[in-house]
């Protein structure tokens, strides 16, 4: 992809070019901790602009909660959430990983402190 991604414990999520410049002016700041990270490159017509590639990003907090983000990229780096798994829905303790599918990036795979993997 042209971007990747970090998050980090100080509740921090930056976006950064394959040169390693900023591609944000300033990092989103969340409400907990980030303890796993995935993106994914989407070209639906769901998720980006006619002829325009948009970004998945999932981000697994130390709560248990799952967020998915979507990053666009036009005149200038847009980040809108699109959907919170809360507690009951993703896990009870930190996640420890998350992978989109190579095959369907819609499909998302995430295990945690909890000793759950979900789908």
């Amino acid at each position: 992809g042209q971007y990747f991604y970090t998050g980090s414990r100080d509740k921090i999520l930056c976006c950064w070019t394959n040169s390693g410049e900023p591609a944000i002016d300033s990092p989103l700041t969340l409400p907990e901790s980030v303890t796993a990270l995935a993106s994914s490159t989407v070209s639906t017509s769901l998720f980006s602009p006619p002829g325009g590639q948009s970004y998945l990003v999932a981000l697994g907090l130390e709560s248990g909660e799952i967020q998915v983000w979507r990053h666009q990229n036009k005149e200038e780096v847009k980040f809108t959430i699109l959907a919170t798994f809360n507690t009951e829905e993703a896990h009870h303790a930190a996640v420890k990983r998350l992978q989109f599918s190579s095959g369907d990036p819609m499909l998302l795979a995430s295990c945690s402190q909890d000793h759950a993997v979900k789908i």
